[in-house]
């Protein structure tokens, strides 16, 4: 939310700077800066979101260099701190999961001058996300809680651990699977410079992306109370996988920026 606050906090005062100069233009010409993000006011997780902060360069009056990146980090857990301090034994975890993307591209605009830009152009997308895991849990008696029956001790590489279900039957799965992707997208898309040096536009596009999904590993230690035993196997949870995919999109949001 930080990041977002101070880019929308640039994007308001890089017009302000613009005006000051007295450019009467509408529409950017060579040698101009854009910066852009999607807007999506009506959108569950906040008005501004993914794929981040775009900034484009027109190399001339048609031909435009765009470069988006995105980067998102999130972190779940319970800490002994949690618990109470009388608790003896305290089930805990931590889930971590970072991804970075970047998109280089080119547009070919096929008006200048105008208030209604209309362009098609191509860009190439690298993605890659990275995920760990641990999980610690004890097994009590069931008439005294201070009475350890055994504990056990997942790390995980490559993906999040989720368990649902009862004690009859569960369902496992592995979410924030980590991966490298590449790909490469046609895009056709619309500015609209209807306020100086200010400017929204639409964006759809055939994509064509192939991801490499890594190998989930397990390292599982399992202590055993009664003889004071330990052991320790490692494991494949989920094989890698290599999945390519051809389709449609659009960008639902609306593309707001400045240009200067």
């Amino acid at each position: 939310m930080k990041k977002f606050r101070l880019l929308i906090l640039a994007l308001a005062l890089v017009p302000a700077a613009v005006f000051a100069q007295g450019n009467a233009s509408k529409s950017p010409s060579a040698g101009n800066w854009m910066l852009e993000l999607n807007a999506n006011p009506f959108g569950s997780e906040g008005v501004f979101s993914s794929p981040g902060l775009q900034v484009k360069y027109r190399i001339t009056n048609r031909l435009v260099a765009r470069l988006a990146v995105d980067a998102d980090w999130r972190k779940n857990g319970v800490s002994p701190s949690d618990y109470r301090e009388d608790e003896k034994y305290k089930n805990v975890y931590s889930e971590k999961t970072s991804m970075f993307s970047i998109r280089p591209g080119v547009e070919f605009h096929f008006l200048k001058g105008t208030k209604v830009s209309p362009y098609a152009g191509l860009e190439v997308a690298y993605r890659k996300k990275s995920s760990s895991s641990w999980y610690e849990a004890y097994n009590v008696d069931y008439y005294d809680k201070n009475k350890l029956n055994f504990s056990t001790h997942k790390e995980i590489d490559g993906s999040w651990v989720l368990t649902t279900g009862s004690s009859y039957s569960t369902v496992t799965t592995y979410p924030e699977r980590a991966f490298n992707s590449i790909g490469l997208n046609l895009v056709l898309g619309s500015d609209f410079y209807l306020v100086k040096n200010m400017y929204f536009g639409f964006e759809v596009g055939l994509g064509y992306s192939k991801i490499d999904f890594k190998r989930v590993e397990q390292v599982y230690e399992y202590y055993y109370e009664y003889d004071k035993s330990t052991s320790t196997t490692t494991s494949t949870l989920q094989p890698s996988s290599s999945p390519a995919n051809l389709s449609f999109y659009s960008n639902s949001a609306i593309r707001f920026g400045v240009w200067f």
